[in-house]
């Protein structure tokens, strides 16, 4: 799963605007990289040239470990 790390964005000046500025219409969540973590899955910093906060989300995600990452996510920006 392809991520953007907010304490990477915060530091470049950036925020959850940049993450969106290329999918118009799309909503946006946050979650805690250690909730991934304590499901078994690896968070990987992996800057790109136009975006220096990607990160990746690595492991195979189950049902459970989907569901264990929405119930610990929140809202940023919910399109209506």
């Amino acid at each position: 799963m392809s991520v953007d790390a907010e304490p990477i964005l915060e530091a470049s000046g950036l925020d959850w605007h940049f993450s969106l500025s290329n999918y118009p219409g799309y909503s946006l969540v946050r979650f805690f990289a250690g909730v991934a973590r304590a499901n078994g899955l690896a968070v990987v910093s992996t800057p790109i040239p136009d975006n220096p906060a990607h990160t990746d989300v690595i492991g195979k995600k189950t049902n459970r470990i989907a569901h264990n990452l929405r119930d610990a996510s929140t809202w940023v920006h919910k399109e209506a």
